[in-house]
């Protein structure tokens, strides 16, 4: 292994971590789900899934990522 596939690792792992810390966004459903945006939207309009939160007045909707993950547990069949 080379240091620049250590040093991309690591990046890999960092970026994980930050996103992980963070509220997420559609974008951030879609990847969760496997799916693409507008079934991301879709899946949020199930009246369980989670409410959002709005950081600040006028701010995109943003989630509590244990709560999508419990709402996805919640979910099986």
């Amino acid at each position: 292994m080379t240091i620049k596939d250590t040093l991309q690792k690591i990046l890999i792992a960092l970026e994980g971590k930050a996103k992980g810390d963070r509220l997420w966004d559609i974008e951030d459903i879609a990847y969760f789900f496997g799916v693409g945006k507008s079934k991301a939207h879709e899946i949020k309009s199930h009246p369980r899934f989670p409410r959002p939160v709005k950081p600040y007045p006028g701010s995109h909707p943003k989630y509590l990522p244990e709560e999508v993950k419990d709402f996805a547990r919640k979910q099986r069949g």
